[in-house]
């Protein structure tokens, strides 16, 4: 190559080398402000949503100790849940002998979460045995207790409460308390003991087992839903509507129902001043109901009924 040919070329070379040199650093540049922000954005959304995602596992067991005793709960977040939006908490008790996921299996409550946005809890019962294939149920009053060991149920229930506040966004207006046999025994024993953080009750298919009489120091609405064919936890009318009567008051009440609508499938009656409603089935045994087991909806009921008795400031 001529001299003055290869100058040019050479000259040429060393600013197209320049200009590349000049280029990466500008581009390592961007890459490094890519990189940056990338994570600074991964490390804002794992403090906004991360620990709604990951803690507690939802659709497995988590646990929480309370009393120095590990206890156990199952959380169903719906596919449609957002921490920008408050969400119902609904928790729902198994009967005696279950479990949480038996509860949840044999109630299908996740169906309606799914379809109005709602969270589950479902909690264990302790297990008095060390055995672990040994019964499992709610200390529903001192009285069901059996002079074993003291389990402080109401506590950890609302330990349980209070630690999934702290990751979901939960409309603490909204949380409501269902529960079937046993577990609608606890359910009543959390409206006493828990009533201004649970808004409303649904009890399924149990009672009451201790005095009613005794005001609660925030108002509780209860729904009772039992079957007349139910040969374990047989429907007793004259407590059930003892308990319901007197539920929000010491005093006397009329036994006669507000409100009372029959058919051939199904009772219902209201006493408007307790804030209480029975939803009697005339074909229901001792099952979680829908159409098939007694022409009743549990879970649309149940639902209704909480949605219309959010938590008021009192």
């Amino acid at each position: 190559m001529p001299e003055p040919l290869a100058h040019i070329f050479n000259d040429l070379s060393y600013r197209i080398h320049l200009y590349i040199i000049k280029r990466m650093r500008k581009m390592r540049f961007y890459i490094s402000v890519i990189i940056f922000n990338l994570f600074a954005i991964i490390s804002y959304c794992s403090e906004k949503v991360g620990n709604s995602l990951h803690y507690p596992h939802a659709n497995q067991i988590d646990t929480i100790k309370h009393d120095g005793i590990i206890r156990t709960f199952k959380l169903y977040i719906p596919a449609s849940y957002s921490d920008t939006i408050k969400s119902a908490l609904v928790i729902a008790l198994h009967g005696y002998g279950n479990t949480a996921t038996e509860m949840e299996e044999a109630c299908k409550l996740n169906d309606k979460a799914d379809s109005e946005g709602f969270i589950i809890v479902y909690p264990d019962g302790f297990n008095y045995s060390k055995d672990a294939n040994e019964t499992q149920y709610w200390n529903a009053s001192r009285k069901f207790d059996r002079g074993k060991k003291r389990i402080d149920d109401v506590g950890f229930i609302s330990n349980m409460i209070d630690e999934i506040c702290k990751y979901y966004s939960i409309d603490k207006n909204r949380i409501f308390a269902t529960g079937f046999s046993n577990g609608a025994s606890m359910c009543y024993h959390l409206g006493r003991e828990l009533s201004c953080k649970i808004a409303a009750i649904a009890p399924h298919s149990g009672y009451m087992i201790y005095n009613p009489k005794r005001v609660t120091k925030c108002k509780v609405p209860v729904l009772h839903i039992h079957g007349l064919k139910d040969g374990i936890a047989k429907y007793n009318e004259k407590w059930i509507e003892y308990v319901l009567c007197h539920w929000e008051s010491k005093d006397a009440c009329k036994q006669v129902a507000d409100t009372t609508i029959q058919n051939g499938d199904y009772l219902i009656k209201e006493w408007i001043s307790s804030g209480t409603r029975l939803y009697l089935s005339n074909i229901g045994k001792h099952d979680w109901f829908n159409s098939q087991n007694s022409c009743i909806e549990a879970n649309d009921i149940i639902w209704d009924f909480f949605k219309e008795h959010p938590k008021k400031n009192e």
